[in-house]
């Protein structure tokens, strides 16, 4: 989701034409926190139910320096449903 044009096709995905299906985000969805935290946000809008399995990208996100999952896990708990 930090590639250019991410967030733009993200949200170009219809908000109602999903919201029976479920979608798997494979890994790899972004090298920020703020880029995992938005795909995951802006999936969530448009399926019913999202399922994230972090890649290594995501793994190594880094909050103040320091090497530690919590950014994924936060991002993954704050679920907004």
């Amino acid at each position: 989701y930090d590639h250019p044009g991410a967030h733009e096709w993200g949200r170009s995905l219809s908000g109602e034409l999903y919201r029976d299906d479920a979608i798997i985000l494979a890994g790899d969805i972004g090298d920020t926190y703020d880029a995992v935290r938005l795909c995951l946000r802006q999936f969530r809008r448009c399926f019913r139910r999202v399922f994230y399995v972090p890649g290594n990208h995501d793994m190594w996100i880094r909050p103040k320096g320091q090497h530690s999952d919590e950014p994924v896990r936060a991002a993954v708990g704050s679920r907004g449903d």
